[in-house]
């Protein structure tokens, strides 16, 4: 029910062309991937009745709204001729270019690292290739190197954020 309202808004009453549509984009991301969470847990315990979420989890889900909230901008530095053009009120239209892309780096690198702290045990190889990743695309959005390349290194990014739970819990052998 809650995605019906929320692609309603979206859709309809237009929130992707509004600023909101960051905060629509974070829960629904949030709706999404506790389902996910929940289908995996339950895959593991075999019974999906006895599934819960611990407070970690909707923790990590809370800050993954954050990072979505606060980064997702990075999609539409790509074609703001175009977004002017249909009337869309995205971050670089509205707040200028470059406070946009000072504000997605720092976004992208302060989450890098705010993620990697809060899973605490994981491989420094890891750990450090998360924050090595984060300042790579930050890097490339204030260069201007090519927005649709920082887009594809920023999604690539949220995959490696998405595994640190794994690696946290396979590294230091909690369950």
């Amino acid at each position: 029910a809650l995605i019906m309202l929320l692609t309603w808004m979206y859709n309809d009453l237009h929130g992707g062309d509004e600023l909101t549509r960051d905060v629509i984009i974070a829960i629904a991301y949030d709706v999404f991937l506790m389902g996910s969470l929940r289908i995996a847990l339950g895959t593991a315990t075999e019974t999906c009745s006895e599934v819960t979420v611990s407070t970690t989890g909707y923790q990590w889900l809370a800050m993954i709204a954050g990072v979505i909230m606060t980064t997702m901008q990075i999609q539409d530095l790509r074609d703001q001729v175009g977004d002017r053009t249909r009337g869309r009120k995205t971050w670089p239209l509205v707040v200028g270019d470059s406070v946009s892309r000072v504000w997605i780096a720092a976004c992208v690198c302060l989450w890098s690292v705010a993620s990697v702290w809060f899973w605490g045990e994981v491989p420094l190889l890891i750990s450090a290739g998360t924050m090595a990743l984060g300042g790579w695309i930050g890097a490339c959005v204030l260069r201007k190197t090519g927005d649709v390349t920082a887009w594809k290194w920023w999604c690539f990014w949220q995959l490696v954020l998405y595994s640190l739970p794994v690696w946290h819990y396979h590294w230091s052998g909690a369950s």
